[in-house]
């Protein structure tokens, strides 16, 4: 009789700024490149803010594995709402089940905060992550340009 492979057990905890060489390499990845200091500096605002959470996954043995970004957003016209600005699972790690307790998560630190919308962005072309926030339970809201104008 074969013995069932056991996976190694996967922690939640919040982002520290030691984390931020690890989340970069992570956003890299997907095609966000950042330096570890540019996030460590993004970081240290971050976390003294409390409309930001970040929480980290983590893998005995392996480090860490992923991270989601929640944070308040405010409008003038409208309730607060909860937004995921990020949320990157490594490739190797990808099908666990992480991308899930992640989204746990951030549903856990927006209801902690009161608030009763979370949302998601996500670009056109990633179809994969369509599908996970699909079965998660997130909507089509609605589609919208995104424009740009740089600051001199």
């Amino acid at each position: 009789m074969a013995l069932a492979k056991r996976e190694p057990q996967i922690e939640l905890r919040d982002a520290r700024i030691s984390d931020a060489a690890d989340i970069a390499g992570l956003a890299e990845a997907l095609g966000y490149p950042s330096t570890a200091q540019q996030v460590r500096e993004r970081m240290q605002s971050m976390l003294r803010d409390p409309r930001n959470h970040i929480t980290v996954a983590e893998m005995a043995g392996d480090g860490l594995v992923g991270w989601v970004h929640v944070y308040r957003h405010e409008l003038l016209e409208m309730d607060p709402f909860a937004e995921i600005g990020g949320l990157i699972v490594g490739e190797a790690y990808r099908g666990r089940g992480i991308g899930s307790r992640l989204i746990e998560a951030a549903l856990y630190w927006t209801r902690a905060c009161g608030i009763t919308d979370l949302r998601v962005r996500t670009r056109v072309e990633r179809e994969r992550a369509h599908k996970f926030y699909y079965r998660h339970g997130f909507e089509l809201r609605k589609t919208q340009l995104v424009l740009s104008k740089p600051i001199e």
